[in-house]
Order: C-alpha cells, then sequence, then structure tokens
C-alpha cells in the first residue's frame, strides 16, 4: 500500500521479519488464522494511543493507559478519566508504545488470507464468520450486527485487513459468541489502511490499529485498543476498555506508585529546602479493598510553623492552584503529610490519583503569599 512511505525503516524491517514468521505459520492455504496473532508489545496497555493528538469531549472513561507520540497534545482529561492506567504524552513509555504498535500494524498487514475470506463490497452487518484472516481491498463497512463465533476456541484469532477506511453506522455492533467465559477480546484485530470511524452507539469489539485517524463518535463504546499511527484519536463521551483479561492479567493485585521530589524555586527564601512526594493505589483483589495514598514529606522548614498545602485542582478546568490543607511542622522542622482513602480518606481535592497526576503542587508559607518548595504529583493508576 502506498503509505507505507510514510512509515520508518525501522518498523518495515522489523514488520517485515514478524509478517514472514506470522505467514509461515498461518499458512496461505488454511481459512482460519492458526497462530496468536500478533505481540502488541508495550502498546498492548494503551487503551488510546495517538501519533499527532488525543483529545475527548465530554465524560469519556478510558480502562487503560492514555498516550500521543510523537506529538504531545492531550486535551480532554479531564472530564474524561483514566482507570487502572496513566497518561503519557510523548514521553519515553509514549514513543515505546508507538514503536510496538507500528510492528503491529506491519504484520497484521502481511497475514495471508484465502479468496473466499475476502470480503471486498459486502457489509459486515448481518454476518457470523469463524476465526480467520479477512481481507476487504478497499474500505469496510458495518451496519448493524457482526457476529464472531469462535466455536469453542478461547483463543480464536479474528484478523480484518482494510485497505482503506472502516466506518460502522449509528447503533452497529461487533460481539464474539462461543469463546467461553476466557475469551480474550485483544484476539480481535482491525488493520485499517487509513482511518476508523465509529458511528455513535457502536459497543465495538478489538483493536483498532489505524494507520491514521480514529474517531469514536458520541456514546460509543469499545473493548480493545484505539492506536493510531500517523494521525489523531477523537472522542467524545465513549468508553475504552482495553481486554478484560489483559486488565486482570496487568492490575490483578499489583500495586503501582511512583515519586517526585519538590525543590525551591527561584527567589525562595530557603534553598536547603527539600521535599519528597509519594503516591500509591492498590487496586481491589480478593478480600483487599482498593486504596489510595499521597505522602508529602518535607525537611529543613521553620519549627513548629504553619504552612499551606497549594495544588492545581484537576476538577476545574482553570490551571489555577488553590490551597486544599494547611499543615504545621514539628519542633524538628520537618512536615510529614498523608492522605489515604483508606478507611473511608479522600485525597486532595475529592480527585483520584490519576486526575492529580502531573498537578502542579507546592508548600507556601502560612499566608500563602511565598512558595518554599513546588513540583508535581507523580503519575499512577487510580
Amino acid at each position: 500500500m502506498t503509505h507505507k512511505e510514510h512509515v520508518s525503516k525501522d518498523w518495515r524491517t522489523r514488520g517485515a521479519v514478524l509478517a514472514t514468521a506470522v505467514v509461515a505459520l498461518a499458512g496461505a492455504s488454511l481459512p482460519a488464522a492458526a497462530g496468536a496473532g500478533p505481540s502488541l508489545g508495550a502498546a498492548r496497555s494503551f487503551g488510546v494511543l495517538g501519533a499527532s493528538t488525543v483529545s475527548s469531549t465530554g465524560q469519556t472513561t478510558v480502562t487503560g493507559d492514555v498516550s500521543v507520540s510523537p506529538g504531545t497534545e492531550i486535551t480532554g482529561f479531564p472530564p474524561g478519566t483514566v482507570t487502572g492506567g496513566a497518561i503519557h504524552a510523548g514521553d519515553a513509555t509514549a514513543a515505546r508504545a508507538h514503536r510496538d504498535a507500528a510492528n503491529a500494524y506491519d504484520v497484521l498487514a502481511g497475514m495471508a488470507s484465502i479468496p473466499a475470506n475476502n470480503r471486498s463490497n459486502v457489509d459486515l452487518g448481518g454476518l457470523t464468520l469463524a476465526p480467520g484472516v479477512y481481507k476487504f481491498d478497499s474500505s469496510a463497512q458495518l451496519t448493524g450486527a457482526l457476529t464472531l463465533d469462535a466455536q469453542g476456541d478461547s483463543g480464536a484469532l479474528f484478523v480484518f485487513q482494510v485497505a482503506s477506511a472502516l466506518t460502522t453506522a449509528s447503533g452497529a455492533s461487533v460481539v464474539v459468541i462461543n469463546g467461553g467465559g476466557n475469551y480474550d477480546e485483544s484476539k480481535v484485530f482491525w488493520q485499517i489502511g487509513s482511518s476508523a470511524t465509529l458511528g455513535s452507539g457502536t459497543a465495538f469489539t478489538g483493536n483498532i490499529l489505524a494507520y491514521a485517524s480514529i474517531t469514536l463518535v458520541s456514546g460509543t463504546t469499545m473493548t480493545g485498543n484505539a492506536l493510531s499511527l500517523v494521525g489523531a484519536v477523537t472522542m467524545d463521551t465513549n468508553s475504552v476498555i482495553t481486554s478484560p483479561a489483559f486488565v486482570e492479567d496487568v492490575n490483578g493485585g499489583k500495586p503501582s506508585g511512583d515519586h517526585s521530589n519538590l525543590t525551591p524555586p527561584p527567589g525562595a527564601p530557603d534553598d536547603n529546602v527539600s521535599a519528597r512526594i509519594d503516591v500509591k493505589h492498590f487496586p481491589a483483589h480478593r478480600s483487599r479493598e482498593e486504596r489510595s495514598w499521597l505522602r508529602l514529606k518535607v525537611r529543613h522548614l521553620e519549627p513548629s510553623t504553619g504552612y499551606t498545602l497549594w495544588a492545581d485542582d484537576p476538577l476545574t478546568a482553570a490551571t489555577v492552584l488553590v490551597q486544599f490543607d494547611s499543615v504545621a511542622t514539628k519542633r524538628s522542622g520537618n512536615l510529614n503529610y498523608t492522605e489515604d482513602t483508606k478507611k473511608g480518606g479522600t485525597l486532595p481535592f475529592g480527585a483520584t490519583l490519576a486526575r492529580l497526576s502531573g498537578k502542579a503542587i507546592e508548600v507556601r508559607d502560612a499566608a500563602g503569599t511565598t512558595t518554599l518548595v513546588a513540583g508535581t504529583i507523580p503519575t499512577t493508576s487510580p
């Protein structure tokens, strides 16, 4: 396809090697794909990954990570929320996920499909399809319901190779049957040569790897990953959930956390003051309840003195620091501040850790006029 000219040589080389391996495993004569499909690598945890921008309008919810690379612009979070993941805007994690998504795209594009599975000019609505690799020479349309019959195989693989655009009508759906309770929706792949648009109210299943843009119209829900190689991902009051099997695999009982340092800004009255902020989230697991905490430790302040804590309120659109608490140092001049959701406690502003991630935070004097140390709240899960 002509768009491959824009994909880096590194992506093409790695993708070609992987594609050759997958084709050899699947066999051109097989009606169904015999392999497990490509690995999404670092992109697997990303419910949404854009290349130029990621934007959301309304109360979009994403279970998994949200990122953009090589671009850096992510808008709409909040009011959108990220659960079980974090936001990565143009950082190394986003770049790695983007690279792995590009490799997976090339593998999918190179997988063999038999002539009987060419569905060009056929609306997917109303069809029931067995596991396999299905090809569209140009665009693909889905009006109504597409049923994917796993035929009793919890690892059944479905791959759709669409040369240009994928469009679903309002209220369309993709459902998997006969896969059992352990079926992993990440076994459904949509390799799109240009852009994908999911119409309003669509209930979609599978990983979209689109060369260009991905648009989720208002009310669309998606179980899978929305991954764009060179374009934008645009959402409007949607729900995107990475594969439930993946969420359980990654988050099943494992806490996530991080820390960052706060330092005196230029002109601060005392450059010896030091501070560290730690955040941690424990997902609900078995008998353990979900728990989040935020801890701030400040050293070398004035002893037995009052101070105020300020941060950017994530629940408001304005980027303005507001006071969220008052504290006092011990006789040693040290300050330990903790907010813990265990036993009904709340984090600053009543927000989640995901919403607080990356927000500015400061320790100021009692009057709130002089900043002693400043930094950002580290990124982690809810």
